[in-house]
């Protein structure tokens, strides 16, 4: 969101100090010259330009607002789970689950549930559709810590 407004701000502060006149204007130069002077040129190609801009950020914004995760789906007593590949928080899945497997690496889009106060469980995510299935998850073989610990 700051990247927005730093992108709006700086398109106004260069419309205001490009020397934009027009032809009714005292202070402005006349140079006889027909058409837009060079400063409204360049004013109207920093306007394009910024509002690419914030329509891009908008969009980046807004895809990053939603709640994808990518990981390994597994069986728990609870039911399905999955393992964040990027944070490797495990989160249970409940909502639309029919077509998540155990054992595949799926990419899903959902919401986080609001958790309890007092659970002791995971986080709930509530699953809204599958984006992209890999196929199977990698394996990663254990380490001498893990190994240690059972």
């Amino acid at each position: 969101m700051r990247r927005i407004i730093a992108i709006i701000s700086s398109g106004i502060f260069t419309f205001m100090f490009t020397g934009c006149c027009g032809s009714n204007d005292p202070n402005c130069r006349s140079t006889g010259s027909i058409g837009p002077s060079n400063g409204e040129v360049i004013a109207a190609a920093v306007g394009v330009v910024a509002a690419v801009g914030v329509t891009t950020a908008v969009v980046i914004e807004v895809e990053h607002s939603h709640h994808n995760i990518k990981g390994c789906i597994f069986n728990s007593p609870d039911g399905l789970e999955i393992e964040d590949a990027g944070t490797h928080k495990k989160f249970m899945l409940t909502g639309a689950t029919s077509n998540l497997r155990e054992g595949n690496l799926v990419r899903i889009h959902g919401s986080l549930a609001k958790k309890q106060k007092d659970s002791a469980t995971n986080r709930v995510f509530v699953v809204q559709n599958v984006k992209k299935t890999y196929g199977a998850c990698t394996v990663t073989p254990p380490t001498a810590k893990t190994l240690a610990k059972s």
